[in-house]
C-alpha cells in the first residue's frame, strides 16, 4: 500500500536553509509520498512589506 502523508512543517516566515533541506530530504526519500501543507513562500500569511506584519518576522 502506498500511503501519502500530509505534513505541515512549522517554520519561521523567512524560509531557512533548514526548511529547504528537510523538504529535499522528504522529496528524495525512497518509497515515501508526502504532501506539503506548510504555508507557501509565494502566499505568506504575513506580508513582509507591511510594517505591522514585519514585527512578527
Amino acid at each position: 500500500m502506498n500511503k501519502t502523508y500530509n505534513i505541515f512543517i512549522s517554520h519561521a516566515w523567512r524560509y531557512s536553509e533548514d526548511y529547504y533541506r528537510l523538504v529535499e530530504m522528504l522529496n528524495n526519500a525512497p518509497y515515501f509520498k508526502w504532501r506539503n501543507y506548510s504555508v507557501p513562500q509565494h502566499d505568506p500569511v504575513l506580508d513582509p512589506e507591511d510594517e505591522t506584519d514585519r514585527k512578527n518576522f
